[in-house]
């Protein structure tokens, strides 16, 4: 009979961590808490084993009947191999038996019988992910991205669907907190609400804010506007926060990577001093600054741009916030950071003095509030 739906899925993406839990939940939904040996068939990678020989023995456990029970669970657990499929004209062992189990799905299964895959990086231009598109029901489960506006309401959401699946209910603000702790960390989550469960007493226990604080603790992930959010806010321990996560992060020659940082710190400075000018020129205020520009004529736009004013051709809500920063210094103040920053920039060539340690310097110098 033809497959519907309700009894093949395929569940994959890149955040692995919530594709076995979203697995083992159908899982469990399919066979029941405790399944007889007969019900659940499952099979897993071995080292020794060829992806198409397991492949292959997921083929005869569909084709074989349920034995004593009413249904029957075929189960391809936390796969990795789908990189093996290979292209629809390869001829490699794995890419036939991944052609026949897309067949197999494509014919359809009997009602009595479920197939549930899971693992990460399935392709979905190749014919398993493409069959299981049209005759089953395909599970992708995306990490959140931190460049999308909305990860945090994202990450939320999963942190609020693992907490109710322990039974407990999490405040707004305990869920925010976790945010800012794990990041993009999915697989934190469920270490997280554990802590949180025992520090509180159990799941009958209210989750306060405060225990959030005292027992979930850590850095999350940054990404670069994190740390020019913290320059335009003065805050110098926040900026120093981030610069150590951002270093931490990144891959091979740290000093590479701190100059990296300077060069971005520099060009944020010198944009501050621009949108001063900017701002001073058309008498405008920062709460002015986006009906300003989405109003501004083209050809004013070009002359600001011949000026050398860039900030003219920033997307206004940017603006916005750098308006809002570049208030928070001085004219002069703006002037001696861009020529901090040009001569920090110029020591990184000239001394042995580490870039880290002129970095963090200026940020130093440059965010705080009192200066010499």
């Amino acid at each position: 009979m033809p497959s519907t739906a309700d009894n093949i899925f395929l569940i994959t993406g890149d955040d692995e961590p919530v594709i076995k839990s979203e697995a083992e939940k159908l899982v469990q939904q399919l066979a029941g808490d405790d399944p007889d040996p007969f019900a659940l068939d499952v099979f897993r990678e071995q080292d020794a084993l060829p992806i198409a020989d397991l492949l292959r023995q997921v083929m005869v456990s569909l084709k074989s009947p349920p034995f004593l029970s009413g249904r029957k669970t075929v189960w391809l657990q936390h796969f990795g191999g789908f990189a093996a499929e290979g292209a629809a004209s390869s001829k490699t062992p794995d890419a036939k038996a991944f052609r026949e189990l897309a067949e197999l799905i494509k014919a359809g299964l009997p009602s009595d019988m479920a197939l549930v895959m899971d693992g990460p990086k399935a392709d979905g231009k190749k014919a398993l992910t493409k069959t299981c598109k049209k005759h089953a029901k395909l599970i992708v489960c995306s990490k959140p991205n931190v460049r999308d506006r909305r990860w945090q309401a994202s990450m939320a959401s999963l942190i609020d669907e693992q907490a109710k699946g322990k039974g407990i209910n999490l405040p707004a603000t305990v869920c925010q907190h976790l945010v800012g702790v794990i990041g993009t960390d999915t697989a934190a989550i469920d270490s997280e609400l554990e802590k949180l469960i025992c520090f509180c007493g159990g799941v009958d226990q209210p989750i306060t804010l405060a225990a959030a604080e005292e027992v979930c603790i850590g850095q999350g992930e940054e990404i670069s506007w994190a740390l020019t959010d913290a320059l335009g806010k003065r805050d110098p321990a926040e900026s120093l926060r981030v610069i150590t996560v951002l270093l931490s992060q990144a891959e091979g020659d740290a000093e590479r990577a701190s100059r990296g940082l300077l060069w971005q710190v520099a060009n944020f400075y010198r944009h501050l001093l621009q949108m001063r000018l900017f701002m001073g020129q058309g008498k405008i205020n920062p709460r002015s600054i986006r009906s300003a520009l989405d109003n501004m004529s083209n050809e004013d736009r070009q002359n600001f741009l011949a000026d050398g004013l860039e900030v003219a051709g920033l997307n206004p809500y940017r603006a916005q916030l750098l308006a809002e920063s570049a208030m928070r210094y001085s004219g002069q103040e703006l002037i001696d950071a861009v020529c901090a920053l040009r001569d920090a920039y110029q020591r990184c060539v000239t001394s042995s003095v580490s870039v880290r340690v002129l970095l963090e310097e200026c940020v130093l110098r440059l965010t705080a509030k009192t200066r010499r």
